[in-house]
């Protein structure tokens, strides 16, 4: 009985170690590259920028459009 409940607080401390290290991983990742809204406004980047050929063009609705 106690060798299960030893091996079961082992298991939770090293998820809790590991959940702690990923939500340090996030948060230093927020805090250098954004939250989703401001990934998505710079585009794609790399190779999924160079697969799609195009121009990324921020749509502002204060310019006329050219149609």
């Amino acid at each position: 009985m106690a060798a299960r409940s030893n091996e079961a607080l082992k298991q939770f401390k090293l998820t809790n170690y590991l959940l702690d290290h990923q939500l340090k991983r996030l948060e230093q990742d927020f805090l250098k590259e954004g939250g989703l809204r401001e990934r998505m406004t710079r585009g794609p980047q790399g190779p999924a920028a160079a697969r799609l050929n195009v121009p990324f063009v921020i749509f502002d609705p204060a310019v006329p459009s050219k149609t």
